[in-house]
């Protein structure tokens, strides 16, 4: 009984440290399409109480995230363009960066 316990208070714990770091969802990554003119929402994880900030393009919005680590922002649309795009999201501690985003049509 003594040893469950144990291994029930460790798996807690690495929940609870990996809740903690900044993560974007992995729908996210280098080089992709994102729909043109369609408002553009970003999610992911961090520190409960984090301030997160989310760059793209010309948008800029900081969020804290929820008692959970959740957070999210809806950033307004842009029309279609070749010009790859740069996306950073950074809370204090961390930073996550993607490159070479477009914007277009995107076809499921």
């Amino acid at each position: 009984m003594r040893s469950l316990l144990l291994l029930f208070g460790c798996l807690v714990l690495s929940v609870t440290s990996a809740v903690s770091e900044l993560r974007v969802s992995n729908i996210f990554g280098d080089h992709m399409v994102i729909q043109r003119d369609q408002p553009i929402r970003v999610w992911g994880w961090a520190e409960p109480g984090a301030s997160v900030r989310v760059i793209f393009a010309s948008r800029d919005l900081t969020v804290k995230a929820d008692r959970d680590g959740a957070w999210s922002v809806e950033l307004e649309g842009l029309s279609a363009s070749s010009q790859p795009h740069h996306l950073a999201v950074t809370s204090a501690k961390e930073s996550v960066n993607y490159d070479g985003i477009l914007l277009g049509d995107v076809w499921v």
